[in-house]
């Protein structure tokens, strides 16, 4: 400012050491790019469960345009009736004031009324000396599809294997006995805590003991073998069994 003196101006000029605050602004556009670029959904609310911001990510997930979230309330996404919401939004608050971070998984609703299950980790952030909850989460909805996949495959696996009229046994490559289903034990008159666990070796006689080697080297060399054995049962008895034996290579390479 100016001002007029004696018939003089002069000027006026005030200071103020801003570097401080210029720093804070550059720290606040260091994390503002650092969250855009996270491929991780990122939320942040206030105690009352409003949302206050939301990256790129988050949008993407919840099929929301930029600048749509902040303002609206936590529940608006989430696929819980009001009480529900609220008491599971009060009890993820005291979590995690009590315990500086919570992992949880949630249902979430995208804008289109789809329903997505998200995993999340929460953790407090005190700005201004208010409590804000940083909300970090991803999709789980097809993994976790997959998951239900695999454990019906394992269910109706484990159901054919049991219900199967014909004995099966899985070994490892050195005649380690991995599982064997009802209808083999009873052929070995053991309960299969007694044959799980056990070298195929235990169930044959001695007189044939170096076959067991023999057939187990045929079958880690890729062959499939088809021929009778004799075998021993717990009575001590001797029974002459088929059969059917192949190496069965599993997903990881065993």
């Amino acid at each position: 400012s100016s001002d007029l003196i004696g018939g003089r101006v002069f000027m006026v000029a005030v200071e103020q050491d801003v570097t401080e605050r210029l720093a804070v602004q550059e720290q606040l556009q260091l994390q503002a790019r650092v969250l855009e670029s996270m491929a991780e959904a990122v939320l942040m609310i206030d105690e009352k469960g409003t949302i206050m911001l939301t990256n790129p990510a988050a949008d993407a997930m919840l099929g929301y345009e930029q600048g749509e979230l902040p303002g609206r309330p936590l529940r608006a996404v989430l696929n819980y009736d009001s009480e529900q919401y609220r008491r599971g939004l009060e009890k993820s608050i005291a979590q995690v004031k009590l315990q500086g971070s919570a992992a949880r998984g949630y249902k979430a609703q995208r804008k289109d009324g789809t329903i997505i299950e998200v995993e999340t980790r929460s953790s407090p952030v005190v700005i201004g000396g208010q409590l804000f909850i940083v909300v970090v989460g991803q999709d789980i909805t097809q993994r976790t599809e997959a998951e239900r996949a695999l454990a019906r495959k394992e269910e109706l696996y484990r159901t054919l294997f049991e219900l199967s009229p014909d004995g099966i046994l899985l070994e490892d490559i050195h005649g380690n006995i991995l599982d064997a289903n009802q209808a083999l034990c009873r052929s070995f008159g053991c309960a299969r805590e007694a044959v799980v666990g056990q070298n195929v070796s235990r169930f044959v006689p001695p007189e044939h003991q170096a076959e067991v080697e023999t057939h187990l080297a045929a079958l880690r060399a890729g062959k499939e073998l088809r021929h009778d054995v004799w075998n021993v049962r717990k009575n001590g008895e001797r029974c002459l069994m088929w059969l059917n034996e192949k190496p069965l290579p599993l997903p990881d390479g065993h």
